[in-house]
């Protein structure tokens, strides 16, 4: 087995090299990935690799109370979503990030109303394109 070292590595800020020498963090989900102008607060969930103790969230560039699950796993709280409809990061202090979508209105998870008993009205007479 062969092993690397860089021998600069003291020259650079741990943020450059994950720190401590073990890899960096990295991001794999959140959920949710969505939210509503005006929606509640709620509890979001990050899903990665290498998670520490050190692991913070930021939702916005905020820092929130971050809770460790495990290795894999974080918790943050959100507060109420305020705002316009945009797409902000969801990072992680000891590596990685994801957007998280604010759209405009709520999504839909219900099946569109039925229009079986509308009724179709001719359109008023345009001359034909010649």
């Amino acid at each position: 087995m062969t092993v690397f070292t860089d021998p600069y590595q003291d020259s650079y800020p741990p943020s450059l090299w994950g720190g401590g020498g073990g890899p960096a963090s990295a991001v794999v989900s959140i959920n949710p990935a969505t939210k509503a102008v005006g929606a509640a607060g709620f509890t979001m969930t990050i899903t990665g690799t290498g998670f520490t103790s050190g692991s913070k969230v930021s939702f916005d560039s905020d820092p929130r109370t971050t809770t460790l699950v495990s290795p894999t796993q974080l918790t943050a709280p959100i507060g109420g979503i305020t705002g316009v409809a945009r797409t902000v990061q969801v990072t992680v202090s000891t590596g990685g990030s994801k957007p998280f979508i604010i759209t405009a209105t709520e999504l839909a998870d219900e099946e569109p109303e039925s229009h079986q008993d509308a009724v179709l009205l001719p359109l008023p007479d345009e001359q034909e394109p010649e």
